[in-house]
């Protein structure tokens, strides 16, 4: 491979420069040909082979030769580096080492030259080119860090991701190195979030009125839950939230009603307080482009849990105009619940509920809150069931004016308060046979919901290059998910 050189700032004019780099160029291109040329008998073997076989060993060749190329460039952009000072105590560092950093790449295996420097006079290591190329502890590359990343977030185990990995890119996985990997990357997106919640104090409304909104100000939709995960023995609350535009755009719904249209979901979610967790809604919010101070509307959906309803006055004193609105098809469910404590009768239990149902959606919840009045319910059960949906309904009366909602064009719910629990927490760490750690757990929900969020999210996350931030292997404990 090419002999790489680090001498700081050499002075060499422009002219030197570039014919340098030229011949540098040809220097990769004809090692890579050189790897090409040598690895062709193992991809063209003596006799037949099917497709199959011929791909297989062609990725294996073009990964050969793709270590090459990173070693080059990559060597090539740190030799360009400028000797550094110490950014303890200022003073020019000196070469102590030259120490070649081994990686496992999206394109191959290949050794990265670099120049490990000291400061004489406090001590201090520094190796300029790990921060270039975004390198931190582990043996793989940003690139295939990502990728691994991405199959830990998306599919059911890490030994799933790491067989799809495995097979796609033709490296060898394991599915206790992916967890490392994915869990290392999720806890940096973790910390990264918590960031945003330790600057509560800028968040915080200063005293005095809430700014008055202007007549039309842009609107996002906040919906929040709260599900369960078992890690470390115990059952803890993953708190789940979802921001997302709301309109202008328009689009039909199955009832032919016609509604805003949801953006793009940002999702957020994590193991922690609800005061700590409105911060980090706020967080995502502030990503969609607002600012403190300046105006927005707010429709914030749930299930009528109170911890939901207790973030309105936060946002109001912010300035945000808040409507509460309880997801249809969850007070719906209220309805069904009671008519199948009342009634035995399959016939009696829709011919109860489903009339209610419609008019809830049509009329608002008056219909349903007489219906309970009248009811009778002979059992003790369905006497405590009637009980508790008449406070339910009686509680978020307000919240449910659906024929004043539709009237703006507000969605009613769509599920989106119960599937964001699903799709970001329960089709990833509640399979069957999982175990967690509350270190691992709260890194993969964290992951999995920047992963699923929008992609300029994900994209801007892995743009900052986060695994100069990973914390050390020791940090991370191993993380049990196996699934037969």
């Amino acid at each position: 491979m090419p002999s790489v050189a680090d001498d700081g700032v050499s002075g060499k004019t422009a002219e030197a420069v570039s014919e340098e780099r030229v011949q540098w160029r040809r220097m990769i291109v004809a090692e890579v040909a050189e790897a090409l040329l040598t690895g062709w008998e193992q991809v063209a073997p003596e006799g037949g082979a099917d497709l199959d076989d011929i791909e297989q060993r062609v990725q294996r060749l073009l990964r050969l030769a793709g270590a090459v190329m990173v070693h080059g460039v990559a060597g090539r952009a740190a030799a360009e580096l400028p000797r550094p000072d110490c950014s303890g105590c200022g003073n020019p560092m000196e070469v102590a080492a030259r120490r070649a950093r081994e990686q496992e790449g999206l394109v191959g295996r290949y050794r990265l030259p670099r120049t490990v420097y000291v400061c004489r006079n406090c001590g201090q290591i520094a190796v300029p080119a790990d921060k270039d190329w975004g390198v931190g502890p582990g043996a793989f590359s940003p690139a295939l860090s990502r990728v691994v990343s991405m199959a830990a977030a998306e599919v059911p185990s890490f030994a799933k991701a790491a067989a799809t990995t495995g097979e796609t890119l033709g490296v060898k996985l394991d599915a206790s190195t992916v967890a490392l990997t994915s869990e290392a990357a999720g806890a940096v997106a973790q910390e990264r979030q918590a960031a945003m919640v330790a600057l509560r104090a800028e968040l915080e409304p200063e005293a005095g009125p809430p700014l008055p909104p202007p007549t039309a100000p842009p609107t996002l939709l906040i919906s929040v839950d709260a599900t369960k995960a078992n890690a470390d023995k115990e059952w803890r609350d993953v708190k789940v939230g979802v921001v997302a535009t709301l309109g202008p755009e328009r689009r039909s719904m199955p009832d032919g009603r016609i509604c805003l249209a949801v953006g793009p979901h940002r999702y957020v979610a994590a193991i922690e307080q609800t005061d700590d967790f409105f911060f980090r809604v706020l967080s995502a919010v502030r990503e969609e482009g607002w600012t403190p101070g300046s105006p927005l509307t707010v429709l914030l959906i749930g299930d009528g849990a109170p911890f939901i309803w207790n973030y309105t006055p936060k946002l109001e004193a912010l300035g945000i105009r808040v409507h509460e609105v309880v997801d249809y098809y969850h007070a719906a469910e209220h309805v069904w619940n009671v008519a199948r404590q009342a009634f035995t009768k399959q016939g009696d239990v829709h011919g109860w509920a489903e009339p209610l149902a419609a008019a809830l959606r049509l009329q608002g919840p008056d219909p349903v809150i007489a219906a309970l009045d009248a009811l009778q319910p002979r059992t003790k059960k369905a006497r405590e069931e009637e009980r508790k949906a008449r406070a339910y309904f009686t509680t978020n009366a307000e919240r449910m004016r659906y024929p004043r909602f539709a009237a703006r064009l507000w969605p009613l719910g769509s599920g989106i308060v119960e599937s964001s629990c699903r799709v970001v927490s329960g089709l990833r760490v509640k399979q069957p046979g999982m175990r967690w750690t509350f270190t691992g757990v709260r890194a993969i929900l964290t992951l999995r919901a920047t992963r699923l969020s929008q992609q300029r999210q994900w994209a801007a996350f892995w743009n900052s290059k986060p695994l100069l931030r990973r914390p050390p292997v020791s940090f991370l404990r191993r993380t049990e998910d196996q699934v037969a």
